[in-house]
C-alpha cells in the first residue's frame, strides 16, 4: 500500500496531437469530497516544465520536473530534470525517482562485486 512518503508512479500515454502531453497515474493528495487529504491514485496531464509536486499536492514530488516528453511511435517515456527517464509502462514506489535509480545502480554494483569474488575463486 502506498503512503504520501512512497507514490507509485506510472506513465500510461502520451498524446502528440497538437501540444505534447503525458498521462501520469500517480498518488495524490484527494483535495475534496471523502478523499480530502488522503493519498489517492489518480491519472494526470502533464506538459513540459510542469512540476509533479504543484500538479499532485504531494511532497513527495518536490524537485521533480518534467524536462521532456518523447514519443516516436515505438519508443515513449518522459524524462524529468533530475535525468530520470520514466518509460510507458514501467511503474516505480520509490520515495522518489532519484532514490529508486540510486537503489538500481547499488544492486548492480554488489552483485557485480560478488560474482567477480566467486568466479576468481573458483577458478584459483
Amino acid at each position: 500500500m502506498s503512503t504520501a512518503n512512497t507514490p507509485e508512479v506510472r506513465l500510461v500515454s502520451i498524446n502528440n496531437k497538437g501540444k505534447l502531453t503525458a498521462k501520469i497515474e500517480e498518488m495524490c493528495i484527494g483535495q475534496r469530497g471523502n478523499s480530502k487529504g488522503k493519498i489517492v491514485k489518480k491519472t494526470i496531464e502533464v506538459g513540459a516544465n510542469d512540476s509533479l509536486r504543484e500538479v499532485t499536492h504531494n511532497d513527495a514530488y518536490d524537485g521533480d520536473v518534467v524536462r521532456e516528453i518523447y514519443s516516436d511511435g515505438v519508443n515513449e517515456y518522459v524524462e524529468f530534470d533530475n535525468g530520470i527517464k520514466l518509460p510507458k509502462g514501467l511503474i516505480t514506489k520509490a520515495r522518489n525517482m532519484r532514490e529508486k535509480l540510486f537503489l538500481r545502480y547499488l544492486i548492480f554494483c554488489t552483485f557485480n562485486v560478488f560474482k567477480y569474488a566467486f568466479c576468481s575463486s573458483v577458478i584459483l
